[in-house]
């Protein structure tokens, strides 16, 4: 069995901040209140230094917030720990806080690719899917002004990993703009995006199959392929102009899905999730409900 970890207090100006430190604020205000009320809810951990000296390894901010208050001394727990050891109860600690940042987190994922972990043991160590992990450190190639717009909650980490996804590079940080000054919401950001999506898709096919060569080639397939090209990119800014123009929702539950599906040459969709309004659904299902609810017509038969 463990041994209880021993909790000593320790005057703090004796503890000196974490050089692992990966925490982007430290919103005195989220704990100021809490511990004047209450006190310290747990102890801090730090590892010994030299000279009578110690390191914090987790609890920066009850550290911070303690000295706000005044306090001299404050419990801890001492572990001897290395590097690597105190890296990952840093990470690992933070990770399971539900204020932990975004980007916080991406940094710390990187920080554990940089010691050797895969996604899928890093996924493992925190408690997360490796699909979480993949996309938080896409976040990182995101141009700097667009990781400012996810810190300022310009706009959610799901709209940034999925401009890192969809839209090239060079284009980032003016999609991401875009979005921000439109004042998307998280519906109509995702809407612009996949219409973005099915853009560059039509772009690829025109490169493939509607140039000079293949006009040559067979002007009649040109023609057609051409006409295809042009019908989809109407269907998809028509979809768009919808979609953020009222209010849409994201089909995201199984049954309105099926529903959805159903009905869905009436409303419209893209390729990957269906954007539609609440109200053209609902214009749908009263259609639908008419036609069900119709009076049957009896039908004579002449007698002979």
């Amino acid at each position: 069995m463990d041994k209880p970890a021993e909790i000593k207090q320790i005057p703090l100006r004796l503890i000196d901040p974490s050089p692992f430190a990966i925490r982007q604020r430290k919103d005195a205000q989220l704990l100021g209140g809490s511990m004047r009320k209450f006190g310290l809810q747990s102890p801090v951990k730090v590892r010994p230094k030299a000279h009578g000296r110690y390191e914090i390894i987790f609890g920066d901010r009850r550290l911070e917030e303690a000295k706000k208050l005044g306090l001299k001394k404050i419990d801890t727990i001492i572990e001897k720990a290395d590097d690597h050891t105190a890296l990952l109860e840093h990470i690992v600690e933070n990770c399971a806080r539900q204020d932990f940042l975004p980007l916080e987190e991406a940094d710390a994922f990187q920080r554990l690719r940089k010691l050797g972990y895969n996604n899928e043991r890093i996924a493992k160590l925190v408690g997360k899917s490796s699909a979480i992990v993949t996309n938080r450190l896409a976040l990182l190639r995101l141009p700097p002004t667009v990781q400012e717009y996810i810190t300022g909650n310009k706009i959610s980490a799901t709209i940034a990993q999925r401009i890192a996804q969809i839209v090239p590079s060079k284009s980032q940080e003016k999609t991401a703009r875009t979005i921000v000054e439109a004042r998307f919401d998280n519906y109509q950001a995702l809407a612009y995006l996949e219409a973005l999506g099915e853009e560059n898709r039509l772009q690829k096919l025109e490169q493939s199959h509607v140039t000079p060569e293949s006009k040559r080639a067979n002007p009649a397939l040109h023609a057609a392929a051409k006409k295809l090209v042009d019908i989809e990119r109407k269907q998809v800014k028509e979809n768009l102009e919808e979609a953020i123009s009222i209010e849409a929702m994201n089909i995201g539950n199984l049954e309105i899905w099926k529903l959805a599906q159903r009905i869905q040459p009436r409303i419209g969709h893209f390729s990957r999730q269906l954007f539609t309004s609440k109200e053209k659904i609902i214009e749908a299902l009263r259609k639908d409900l008419e036609r069900l609810t119709q009076p049957k017509q009896n039908v004579t038969v002449a007698a002979v």
